[in-house]
């Protein structure tokens, strides 16, 4: 057993029991750093495939020191994370060394501060988050204790179907339809609202084209869900807009989408615009998170007057499938030459292996 634990070089703590896209994307980044034979396991609630759990009752066996390393990592992603690999370094005096993951767009509170200070590294997503990182460090000269390294996205899992209208039909939809997206947690935040507006003005000028909303809606926003029903409703096209609950098999919709509209009001980083792209689909994106960053005017839209924008943008691709064609397969490409889940995790096991002095 001790041989067994020694080989073990990083813990991605998950203290969170809901799937969300950060723990979709830790997933995909350590099936990558597995595949890369990097021995990293996830400690706390759930894991998937082919991902092994560490059990919290061996945490002190943490003590023993991993082969041909001087430490092991934990990366954290929140709080409650952060906290815990603070209590098992610096009170139980585990040789660990943190890492973080910040995404965030705008000022830390004093509190995410004084913990994110613990850390040994810190990795933020996007260079529109250092402005908020890099301060922290500055006064005592410790820069170095940060990169950049962008999300990418898993493109064995996230891919075109072969056969568009086989998938179609086994989801229930129309096989001679064509669809538009979107999709994540249903709330203010993420602009459900600016796509149903959307929708409502394109919609009812079309007769091929429907929408497909994918997300969960906690009991906090029931009522917000309640009114862009009622707005559906005023606007009669309840028949031609699906709504589905958040599911594991989120990549089969994606597949089907012939545009994908990312509308968020506020975003740290925006996996869904990477994870469309990957399927071969064009976004239409507000300009908030790294959606300007990721997607260009060969492959996507940026809306800067959101609702009306959106609407233009999606009548545009309706009304050119030329164009659509033209940026549905450029998506895909500037997935693969930038956005890909193996290029994220060659970087990050870098900073691992330099931080523990790992010998290959």
């Amino acid at each position: 057993m001790s041989k067994e634990i020694r080989k073990l070089l990083a813990i991605s703590p998950k203290f969170k029991l809901r799937i969300t896209g950060v723990t979709t994307s830790t997933f995909s980044l350590i099936n990558s750093l597995r595949n890369k034979n990097y021995e990293i396991q996830v400690l706390g609630f759930g894991s998937a495939p082919g991902i092994p759990k560490l059990s919290i009752l061996k945490i002190f066996q943490l003590y023993l020191r991993p082969i041909n390393a001087d430490y092991r990592i934990l990366h954290a992603r929140r709080h409650n994370e952060m906290i815990f690999g603070i209590i098992l370094k610096y009170i139980f005096r585990i040789k660990l060394k943190l890492v973080f993951t910040a995404a965030k767009q705008r000022p830390y509170s004093t509190f995410s501060q004084l913990l994110i200070k613990y850390m040994d590294h810190i990795i933020v997503t996007s260079s529109k988050t250092t402005p908020f990182i890099e301060p922290l460090f500055k006064k005592n000269k410790q820069v170095s204790k940060f990169s950049v390294i962008n999300h990418g996205v898993d493109t064995d899992r996230f891919k075109p179907s072969l056969n568009i209208k086989d998938l179609k039909i086994k989801l229930n939809f129309d096989k001679k339809k064509h669809y538009i997206g979107c999709f994540g947690r249903i709330r203010p935040e993420k602009g459900t609202h600016l796509f149903i507006d959307a929708m409502c003005k394109v919609l009812p000028n079309t007769k091929n084209w429907n929408a497909i909303i994918v997300g969960r809606v906690t009991k906090e926003f029931s009522k917000y869900y309640e009114e862009l029903h009622r707005v559906i409703k005023a606007n009669n096209i309840e028949d031609r807009v699906t709504f589905i609950d958040e599911t594991s098999n989120i990549e089969n919709y994606y597949k089907i989408l012939d545009i994908y509209v990312a509308p968020s009001i506020y975003e740290g980083f925006g996996l869904t615009p990477l994870e469309a792209m990957a399927c071969c689909v064009p976004v239409v994106a507000t300009d908030t998170g790294y959606y300007r960053e990721i997607i260009n005017d060969e492959c996507g839209f940026i809306a800067k007057k959101c609702g009306l924008d959106i609407s233009k943008y999606i009548n545009l691709y309706i009304n050119n499938r030329e164009l659509l064609y033209k940026h549905s397969k450029n998506s895909y490409t500037r997935i693969h030459d930038v956005f890909k889940i193996e290029d994220e995790a060659k970087k990050i096991m870098n900073v691992y292996k330099k931080l523990q002095n790992l010998k290959d």
